[in-house]
């Protein structure tokens, strides 16, 4: 059955499962994941920064995966 006037909900940031669209010029984050995640989240964060046109650095590091905008 269609409807009419059914408003679109609020997108939020909230359940997004990276935090790399939050990120300001000169800040880094961390994520922390097992090594066999570490590709996904690096393409993840490539993903985000081609969309918003951002220029980043990743780095696998000890903990999991560093994100830098630079």
């Amino acid at each position: 059955m269609f409807e009419r006037n059914v408003p679109i909900p609020i997108a939020t940031y909230a359940n997004r499962k990276y935090p790399f669209a939050e990120l300001q010029a000169g800040e880094s984050v961390l994520y922390p994941c097992a090594p066999s995640d570490r590709r996904k989240v690096g393409k993840a964060a490539y993903r985000v920064a081609s969309y918003h046109k951002w220029n980043i650095v990743v780095r696998s590091v000890p903990e999991g995966v560093r994100v830098w905008r630079i």
